[in-house]
Order: structure tokens, then C-alpha cells, then sequence
């Protein structure tokens, strides 16, 4: 409804914003891990309205995991997968997504439609023309959802990054963090959190006692 162009992983976005709540005039964004859909997370979305945020779960090209896509590829293959996703840009030989199927498109078209359709709720505050101002966005997500968030976070001063059993990418051909987790962060790191649990099978630190 937002972008007709949008065909593919096109399961319904989510959105909240609490009228009780004192509006932190900040935008939530969230987005699911691989193969999971907004409605999944709804109780997370929920509560980050009920704080005052506009919160939107967004739905995004997520079928495949990160790892399972960059498996024996270079190091470079995570960082320049996540750009396609987000830009829909010819930067990744691993994935194939055009510029209206992208992150920055979807979220762009999404909060044109809800200024235009509810303007009393102000999510026009969000963009300068087709540009997103990430520094009024709390991006957030889980597992691959998390390391798009993280990277967004990296490339962008965001006004907080929160982070879901993921942080980032692990690159199992040099056993290392992928390439773009070595690049300087634009957010700082006093405003990113990171949240996983010891027994999650994707840890990538030693075996906890």
C-alpha cells in the first residue's frame, strides 16, 4: 500500500504510536532477523511506542541469512551485501535488490504514506525531502536485523543503536569480524547497546562457565 513497487518480502509493516504517551518525537525503527516478519516482534514494538517513540517494524529482503549468502566468500562480502540491502545498489554478487525493494526506499515511501494519510502524527519530522534524518532514529533489530542496524549505525550518526543477539557480522573464511566492523563508527559507542544470551548458538565469544 505504502510503494506499490515493493513485490518481494513484502509481509505487512508494523506500526505504533502511543497518543498516550509524551511523544519523544524519535523514530523506532526495527527490523526482524532472517525469515521473520514485523508481526513477529510485536510486543517489542509495542513497548517502544509505549515510551513515546513512532515505531515502525519494517519489512525487508531477509530470506536468506548473511552467513549461509557470504559462506566462502570474501571479507568484504557481508559489508557490501548489508549496502544492497539497504541502498538497492549493484554492490554484492551474492544478492540482487533494486533500489525500490531497499531499506532506505521502503522506509522512505512508508513514512511519506503515514504523513500523508495520519498528519496529525507528525512522521513527516523523520525525512528532509527523500533523505532520512537518522540522527532522530533509534535503529534496532534482531539477529540479521540487528547487524542491518549496526551498520546503519557505523555509517550513520543514529540517536541510538540497540542491538539484538547480534552486533555485526562474523566472517568464517578468516574466522575474524567482517571487514566493515574495522571502519571507524559515525555513531559513537556511548549510544549503541548490545544484547545476547551465553547460550545462543551463534555466540562468538569463548564458552562461558
Amino acid at each position: 500500500t505504502a510503494d506499490p513497487n515493493v513485490v518481494n518480502n513484502n509481509d505487512t509493516n508494523y506500526v505504533y504510536i502511543d497518543k498516550t504517551a509524551t511523544p519523544l518525537n524519535k523514530l523506532c525503527l526495527f527490523f526482524p532477523g532472517s525469515g521473520g516478519k514485523p508481526a513477529e516482534y510485536h510486543l517489542f514494538l509495542l513497548t517502544a511506542a509505549k515510551m513515546g517513540y513512532h515505531t515502525i517494524g519494517l519489512s525487508y529482503n531477509n530470506n536468506k541469512t548473511v552467513g549461509a549468502l557470504c559462506n566462502g566468500q570474501p571479507s568484504d562480502c557481508q559489508g557490501l551485501l548489508r549496502a544492497e540491502v539497504l541502498y538497492g545498489k549493484d554492490y554484492s554478487p551474492v544478492v540482487s535488490v533494486d533500489s525500490s525493494e531497499s531499506i532506505r526506499t521502503r522506509t522512505v515511501a512508508l513514512l511519506k504514506y503515514l504523513n500523508k494519510n495520519y498528519p496529525a502524527d507528525n512522521w513527516g519530522q523523520f525525512l528532509n525531502g527523500d533523505s532520512i534524518i537518522w540522527s532522530k532514529v533509534f535503529v534496532t533489530g534482531h539477529s540479521q536485523g540487528a547487524g542491518m542496524a549496526s551498520i546503519i549505525a557505523y555509517w550513520y550518526n543514529v540517536y541510538r543503536g540497540v542491538f539484538l543477539a547480534c552486533g555485526g557480522d562474523w566472517d568464517t573464511t578468516t574466522h575474524n569480524v567482517a571487514d566493515w566492523m574495522g571502519m571507524p563508527s559515525v555513531t559513537p559507542a556511548s549510544k549503541k547497546y548490545s544484547f545476547t544470551h551465553r547460550e545462543d548458538e551463534l555466540f562468538w565469544g569463548s564458552k562461558l562457565n
